[in-house]
């Protein structure tokens, strides 16, 4: 199966695979507002802005999040990615399903969930690097979405837990 048009078939014999039936499929996955800019992305990898592709990622991708300097965005490979030009920024073991925005007066981090029930915290420098800080194993399961408000990381997993982190400190 893929997340294309159809299936690929792989070769015993050629240990080869087909792939001249899958096509890049239109599914969305995520679409941000930014300025008067509408940006979109999803299975077929491609950044699309106001409706027109811009940036192709390669590998599908599950989320897009607006920091101060870059649009990031993420998926099946594990890499989280400048949106716009494709960058890596960082390269994980697992695939990447969600991301938000950890802002305050004292920090300007962007936490990524992953498959494997990890939040990678990456922080911003004012020149729009990313440095990891911490990577917190909160689930056994995918962790599905996240959220932020008054100063608390809110996570749900794939097996329906939640929890609830204070980012001052991460206390659970």
């Amino acid at each position: 199966g893929s997340f294309g048009g159809s299936y690929a078939e792989y070769d015993l014999n050629t240990q080869c695979w087909d792939m001249q039936f899958v096509r890049a499929g239109a599914a969305l996955n995520d679409v941000i507002s930014v300025g008067d800019n509408v940006y979109a992305g999803g299975d077929s990898g491609t950044l699309l802005k106001n409706g027109q592709a811009v940036a192709e990622m390669g590998s599908l991708c599950n989320f897009l999040v607006k920091t101060k300097h870059r649009l990031l965005t993420g998926g099946q490979m594990g890499t989280l990615w400048d949106a716009e030009n494709g960058e890596e920024i960082h390269s994980h073991y697992s695939p990447l399903n969600c991301g938000v925005l950890l802002q305050s007066d004292t920090y300007n981090y962007v936490a990524i969930g992953t498959y494997t029930g990890e939040v990678l915290v990456f922080e911003e420098s004012e020149t729009g690097s990313f440095a990891l800080v911490k990577q917190i194993k909160i689930y056994e399961n995918a962790v599905k979405g996240l959220s932020f408000c008054n100063g608390i990381l809110f996570s749900v997993c794939a097996n329906t837990d939640i929890s609830w982190h204070r980012v001052s400190d991460w206390v659970l």
